[in-house]
């Protein structure tokens, strides 16, 4: 998906599966979150940098959707 934004014959469908896969992702951190579930890491930026899902992870990612949003928008 990466390389797929940078190419901008791919990106209306890169920036779609961006949005896609952050809309599924976060739905499932929001139910682990509602189970209690206790993650350590969210294996966001690799194996160095351990971050905790929390509620503040999913607001990180509703602010990353609506940039999804906007950048498929600017593309139809």
């Amino acid at each position: 998906i990466g390389i797929g934004l940078l190419l901008p014959y791919q990106l209306f469908w890169s920036s779609l599966a961006a949005l896609a896969l952050l809309v599924v992702a976060t739905g499932f951190v929001i139910f682990a979150l509602l189970k209690n579930k206790k993650i350590d890491d969210c294996g966001c930026y690799g194996a160095i940098v351990k971050v905790p899902v929390t509620w503040k992870k999913v607001i990180e990612n509703i602010a990353w959707i609506a940039l999804a949003i906007i950048l498929v928008w600017s593309t139809l």
